[in-house]
């Protein structure tokens, strides 16, 4: 199991994916078009001198064109995003065949000039059997014929990975294009941590999809944090993250320019009950039960300049922890445990504190219950 950091624009990320490549707390850092420019841009190093330094580290990196983004219609954040110049008519106008395959000629062909293995370009998917679904498709086909080992990207919005026998219609069809790596996304409403309105059919359909494609395929789910676990146990050996929300989630919102202030607030990663809580519920905790504090989180609970790291070393753990638990039945009987485990203790934790902000239901409840429908499906 692998652990993939994602883009973030900040002037000193290379900095600090360098320290946690040294550290062996990540093995890779997904580029984002986004926040990486092709050429200097202001304070910004360029691509080329960005994947340098971190291949020189032994880093594996990787660069995500983020067209699925950019054909959204809110998305402004385009500075970095245009140095790439990936479109030679309009941006984002995938609606002719030679527009796709010019397009998907410049993605590719920037991907080769860094040296990095190319991630075909993809749109966001409704329908797993709509008109979205057969771009995405057509993309792959493109960049397949450009590079046969090129990564394919499905990025589907919670309604495509819950829609059941579509869904599976469309992963055949994928699986028929026999790409050697596929990396899975979930394009949410918002930047809600932990995410609001998970339902147990998408999560579901994420475990039944990541299975059926691991047979034949490394896969790989990005921006996906806490809510990658189910797929870690369903056969992903790649689950990126980070520190900001953007990292860790894939919404409209993080291709905005941000207009108004969001005040960061001091949040502790419990690695036992696989979510975030507020530090001063953390700290309410600590001094109510010591003794299930330091169960929850492993040493003392960190400072907040260190929060970021830490996070990802717990995330780690767990991750590590389910995908190495065996096979598939094991993986998936380890983190329906770990799933009862937390269940209890946010029980406990809410009698201890009286309330909380996020308590199981929006942390643990539906991806328990839609590995659960996983597991009856498979038969484990």
């Amino acid at each position: 199991m692998r652990l993939l950091l994602h883009d973030t624009g900040h002037n000193a990320r290379t900095a600090w994916a360098l320290t946690l490549l040294q550290d062996r707390v990540i093995e890779g850092i997904v580029l984002s078009a986004f926040d990486t420019p092709r050429t200097p841009l202001r304070r910004h190093w360029p691509a080329s001198r960005v994947v340098e330094a971190l291949q020189r580290a032994g880093g594996e990196v990787l660069l995500d064109v983020g067209t699925h983004a950019v054909t959204l219609p809110t998305t402004n954040r385009l500075d970095a995003y245009d140095t790439w110049e990936l479109w030679p008519g309009a941006r984002g106008d995938l609606g002719s065949a030679a527009g796709r395959q010019a397009h998907a000629e410049r993605v590719v062909a920037r991907q080769q000039d860094l040296g990095l293995a190319p991630i075909a370009p993809t749109v966001g998917i409704r329908d797993p059997l709509g008109p979205e679904a057969q771009t995405a498709l057509d993309l792959l086909d493109r960049a397949q014929a450009l590079d046969p080992a090129a990564i394919a990207l499905v990025i589907g919005r919670p309604e495509c990975w819950a829609a059941g026998l579509r869904l599976d219609d469309f992963v055949g069809q994928l699986v028929q294009r026999e790409p050697q790596r596929v990396f899975l996304g979930v394009l949410r409403g918002s930047l809600d941590y932990p995410v609001s309105g998970v339902v147990a059919a998408e999560v579901e359909g994420i475990c039944r999809t990541t299975q059926s494609l691991s047979l034949r395929s490394q896969v790989g789910v990005l921006q996906a944090d806490f809510c990658g676990l189910p797929a870690v146990a369903a056969g992903a050996t790649d689950l990126g993250t980070g520190w900001y929300l953007r990292q860790r989630l894939l919404a409209p919102d993080a291709f905005r320019t941000n207009t108004g202030t969001r005040r960061n607030s001091s949040r502790i990663t419990h690695q036992g009950l696989m979510a975030v809580m507020k530090r001063r519920e953390a700290e309410a905790l600590l001094r109510r039960d010591a003794a299930m504090s330091s169960r929850l989180v492993p040493g003392r609970l960190p400072p907040d300049n260190t929060l970021w790291r830490h996070h990802l070393e717990r995330l780690r753990a767990i991750a590590v922890a389910v995908g190495s638990a065996g096979g598939l039945t094991d993986r998936v009987d380890y983190l329906s445990a770990a799933y009862d485990t937390a269940t209890v203790d946010f029980a406990r934790a809410r009698g201890l504190l009286g309330h909380l902000e996020f308590d199981e239901s929006q942390w643990i409840l539906p991806y328990r219950s839609g590995l659960a429908d996983f597991a009856l499906a498979e038969g484990l």
